[in-house]
């Protein structure tokens, strides 16, 4: 691997992780083919022939990923890092196209590649044919030690949320509340809204959509119980959502899903994927018993200092000179 010294390389970013590392920033692609090819061509432009390109799939989107491969390929240079490789398994035309680039391109332009668990990156370099020495478990952090915030106290807190761009099986989560007196409230992604809103009708369950960050974490931060109700499927998720739920101290019941791996044991309960009554019966056993979420807010407190966003965010630093 060419290992060019820090003195006479440039970093270069467009994902959130890039001030910490001491990247430029650069403007993430707005959306769009085109969009994610110009901005691919600027991050290497700005990196030059020795720099270091950081970013993810789900900023620089395939078409992005792609071209930052093929030239860094073309340029015998292995200046590519990857945060969050979270492709799943591609499918259609699309999803063949991409995945047969990446087999081709991915290992001969990747410096390194963050992965968020233990089985994703043996899928991940089977699949896509990467080169495992590039390729690093560093998982999400579980505690915010970052923020200002304080917990609220659990005689100030009401109701149930819950919320979630991708992988939600809301139906479940509807069905499970369907004539419970939780005062559920559901965000969701603006594409789910009104798939959402009709499942509701009939229940007093609040659906809103695109709430900003401030607000979301108001939401977090005044609910007595946290549902995060995922589909199983062969990616990562939930891990921002039950990190944000830690680090707020509000207890978490998930669905043993394994985009979860290795962060379970935070949560307060985890019932089988699909099963309504099973969900029903713990976000039941919760709002109805102060003590035992005051216990696990004691467990997870502890359990969530161990990996915090500090700690998490040295890991990710070592990506741009791994061993």
């Amino acid at each position: 691997m060419d290992q060019r010294s820090g003195q006479d390389r440039r970093v270069v970013s467009n994902v959130w992780y890039g001030e910490s590392l001491g990247a430029d920033i650069l403007a993430q692609p707005s959306g769009g083919y085109v969009s994610a090819v110009v901005s691919a061509l600027s991050l290497l432009s700005a990196a030059g022939r020795n720099g270091i390109v950081v970013t993810s799939e789900g900023v620089a989107r395939p078409a992005g990923i792609v071209v930052l491969a093929l030239i860094c390929a073309l340029r015998r240079h292995r200046s590519l890092v990857i945060v969050e490789f979270l492709p799943g398994l591609k499918s259609g035309l699309t999803g063949r196209t991409v995945r047969f680039l990446y087999r081709r391109l991915l290992h001969r332009a990747a410096r390194s590649i963050q992965v968020m668990t233990q089985w994703e990156r043996s899928l991940y370099i089977d699949e896509y044919n990467l080169d495992p020495a590039a390729v690093t478990v560093v998982p999400f952090y579980f505690y915010d030690d970052s923020t200002s915030r304080t917990p609220t106290p659990d005689a100030d807190r009401v109701g149930v949320f819950a919320s979630g761009r991708s992988s939600c099986d809301w139906n479940l989560l509807i069905d499970a509340a369907r004539d419970r007196p939780w005062n559920l409230t559901i965000v969701c992604s603006a594409d789910d809204h009104d798939d959402v809103v009709r499942s509701a009708a009939g229940t007093d369950i609040v659906v809103r959509s695109e709430v900003s960050e401030e607000e979301h974490a108001d939401m977090l931060a005044a609910a007595s119980v946290y549902v995060i109700p995922l589909q199983d499927r062969s990616v990562s998720a939930g891990h921002v959502r039950i990190m944000s739920a830690a680090t707020l101290e509000t207890p978490v019941v998930v669905t043993d899903v394994r985009g979860l791996e290795g962060y379970k044991h935070l949560a307060a309960a985890v019932v089988p994927v699909g099963d309504a009554v099973a969900l029903r019966e713990a976000v039941d056993r919760l709002t109805n018993d102060p003590v035992t979420r005051e216990r696990v807010r004691s467990r997870v407190r502890d359990l969530a200092s161990a990996n915090t966003r500090s700690m998490y965010l040295a890991d990710i630093g070592k990506l741009l000179d791994p061993a």
